[in-house]
């Protein structure tokens, strides 16, 4: 079995669940804020202008799953959308909102 995150300094593997809940969680405290993109980006800690001009560099979230890769979090964010826990706002954004 792959394990999707390895960081020795915490606990070896992050469940898929804890991945999830993550994904939930900064979306949950920036609401209409973010594309699907974006969020990968900050869960990731990528520094792009786009972030830091929506005050996102300083949220608890940035970097949380650092060593998650970039592919797992798309996917995971996939799921959520597919199983319509999360939906994106109307508008010309697409920016992501938990469902209510």
């Amino acid at each position: 079995m792959k394990t999707l995150y390895k960081n020795p300094a915490k606990r070896g593997a992050m469940a898929p669940w804890e991945i999830t809940e993550a994904v939930v969680a900064a979306v949950k405290v920036h609401p209409g804020l973010m594309s699907p993109v974006l969020l990968e980006y900050l869960l990731r800690g990528e520094k792009i202008g786009r972030m830091a001009e929506k005050g996102l560099l300083e949220s608890p979230h940035h970097g949380s799953l650092r060593d998650v890769p970039s592919g797992a979090i798309a996917a995971h964010i996939d799921g959520l959308l597919a199983s319509r826990r999360l939906v994106r706002a109307s508008g010309f954004y697409p920016a992501l909102k938990l469902a209510d």
